[in-house]
């Protein structure tokens, strides 16, 4: 297979360098984006946010007073 694939990139003369498709690439390639992570524990997302603040997809958004469990478990035994 390989030896296909080299011959296809000869014939379309791709100039691109091979990409590292091992953990290490992976994880090195997640390190130097400028995105935020995905997966951090609770103490990681603390000094993430401690660091580079908190984004917009993680900021609550709360149009109004929160409703407990106990609020809706009777509004819903009312029905």
């Amino acid at each position: 297979m390989p030896d296909k694939k080299r011959l296809i990139e000869d014939i379309l003369e791709a100039k691109e360098a091979p990409i590292d498709n091992s953990l290490r690439g992976n994880a090195l390639r997640r390190a130097t984006k400028a995105e935020v992570p995905r997966t951090l524990t609770a103490w990681e997302w603390e000094e993430y946010y401690r660091i580079n603040g908190v984004p917009d997809a993680h900021a609550k958004t709360s149009t109004g007073p929160k409703v407990g469990f106990w609020q809706r478990f009777q509004a819903w035994l009312q029905r």
